[in-house]
């Protein structure tokens, strides 16, 4: 009964062995990661998707089959929640310069990670959006620990009615 709350606190939330748990990316090292037709760059430390792709050169293969389906030169994609950008990457290489990628990213390093492999794959129709996506308007923390899949920690005005504002800051 009592894990929940030492789980969910600030303390255990900041510390090195909850970043360890949660798989936490350890420094800001990048590697550019090759695929068939683009470059992913991928966060050294990331092992739970980035190593994923380094080790295998794909990540979730079911999911980019379904891609590889339904998306053609010119298609249009929206990538909720892109992480390091994987799927809108593989979008972009698939619908080419006549189509279009929205990848919506609420972790700011992982959104600045899409935008320089789009770069450096010269994918000029990928559009990123720093922001999350959910059910109305507002500001969510998003808490870093887990690497590049951040966990959202809650709506800040709800946040900041049982946390200190310096540690959510």
């Amino acid at each position: 009964e009592v894990l929940p709350y030492f789980a969910h606190s600030d303390e255990f939330r900041n510390s090195e062995t909850y970043q360890i748990l949660m798989g936490g990316v350890s420094g800001t090292q990048v590697e550019v990661v090759d695929r068939d037709d683009h470059q992913v760059l991928v966060p050294v430390g990331d092992d739970a998707i980035g190593g994923v792709l380094r080790r295998t050169g794909d990540y979730e293969p079911h999911v980019t089959a379904v891609l590889h389906d339904y998306l053609f030169d010119g298609a249009t994609m929206i990538d909720g929640g892109a992480n390091i950008g994987i799927l809108s990457l593989q979008a972009a290489a698939l619908v080419g310069p006549r189509g279009r990628v929205v990848a919506v990213e609420a972790l700011g390093s992982n959104a600045g990670l899409i935008n320089i492999s789009a770069a450096l794959n010269n994918f000029e129709h990928v559009e990123v959006l720093h922001a999350a996506l959910g059910a109305g308007r507002g500001a969510v923390l998003v808490n870093p620990a887990s690497g590049s899949n951040g966990i959202v920690a809650g709506s800040v005005s709800e946040l900041l009615k049982t946390s200190d504002p310096s540690l959510l800051a």
